[in-house]
């Protein structure tokens, strides 16, 4: 009766212990050569015996440094309370772990420092309430490298190094191409910008770093446009500062002809009494005025140039309301760079 339970009760050991399922991919390592060491634990469902819950599913390795001690690689764990899964690898909400538990944990590019022992083991419980401990191991060996081996791997690296080399030629000619087509491309659009300058603006010589652009056109929108018209180019309304900027303007402006008010950079809008550059934002301490201007009081917050009055400055509309019956001008200003 002995022997029978004796041998009864090894066959339940040999069958939880084959129901705990440890394999390594490869076997051995061959430092430098082999990519990468997966290790995969798991429950054969075959041969498993009959349980409850299965509380816990850990991967773990000697540890080189303390070969008396652990490191933990992976770990899957039941949650009783909603029936998930908690893991380094796994997701939250996983199946089941009472489906079909298993842990992978791969290695990229081992070295001899993992080729060591490993161990997986299982804690359940029996339906008797019982609480079990399953372990599983394996050990991956390595080989050491011959002169073949190393030979190989040198060719291999080679190889793979000339092909870096090819792509990074690849690469620095399409970058090459891509970079002649933008200049190409900006070349161009600068091209058309001057050209679109030359259509709009008549342009002054270079006084003190900057350049003044007269419109060509009539003036016929909002003072903010000619704003934009002049920020597109580079520059801003006009903010003429001292009498000797002025007179450099006025002999400009005297080339031209067919045009009455030229509109310059400063405003009292929103600060009636109080002009200041519109683009700077400062206050304005040079203001050429007209005799008895300003008059026109909060309608007219803008100011001009008034040819018939040697272009001393004149306050107007910051729209144009007389467009087509009085010839009205803009002046940009526009830093040489």
């Amino acid at each position: 009766m002995k022997a029978f339970l004796l041998g009864f009760f090894c066959v339940i050991i040999r069958t939880v212990h084959n129901a705990l399922v440890l394999q390594s991919e490869p076997k051995r390592l061959s430092p430098g050569r082999t990519r990468t060491l997966a290790l995969k634990c798991f429950l054969s469902p075959n041969k498993r015996p009959s349980f409850k819950i299965l509380h816990s599913l850990v991967l773990s390795r000697e540890d080189p440094g303390s070969p008396n001690a652990s490191q933990e690689l992976s770990s899957l764990k039941h949650d009783a309370f909603n029936q998930s899964i908690e893991s380094s690898q796994a997701p939250k909400g996983s199946p089941v772990i009472t489906e079909q538990p298993y842990i992978t944990f791969t290695l990229p590019n081992p070295t001899v420092a993992d080729a060591t022992k490993y161990k997986c083991e299982a804690q359940w419980l029996t339906k008797p309430f019982q609480q079990r401990t399953w372990t599983a191991y394996v050990t991956v060996g390595v080989d050491a490298p011959t002169v073949k081996m190393i030979v190989e791997e040198l060719a291999l690296i080679k190889q793979e190094m000339l092909k870096m080399s090819e792509f990074y030629q690849n690469l620095t000619q399409k970058f090459t191409n891509k970079t002649n087509v933008i200049k190409k491309t900006v070349s161009k659009l600068q091209d058309e910008k001057e050209l679109f300058t030359q259509l709009l603006f008549h342009a002054s010589p270079v006084y003190n770093g900057h350049r003044y652009y007269f419109s060509k056109r009539q003036f016929t929108v909002e003072v903010d446009v000619a704003q934009a018209y002049c920020a597109y180019h580079g520059g801003y309304l006009a903010e003429i500062d001292d009498t000797k900027e002025f007179r450099f303007v006025v002999e400009f402006l005297q080339n031209f002809d067919s045009f009455k008010y030229v509109y310059v950079g400063i405003t009292d809008s929103g600060h009636e009494g109080l002009w200041v550059n519109m683009h700077s934002r400062r206050d304005t301490k040079f203001l050429p005025w007209s005799p008895g201007e300003p008059n026109a009081g909060a309608d007219q917050n803008c100011a001009c140039m008034d040819r018939d009055l040697h272009f001393k400055y004149v306050d107007g509309y910051c729209y144009s309301p007389d467009a087509g019956v009085i010839p009205i001008r803009y002046l940009c200003e526009v830093g040489e760079s």
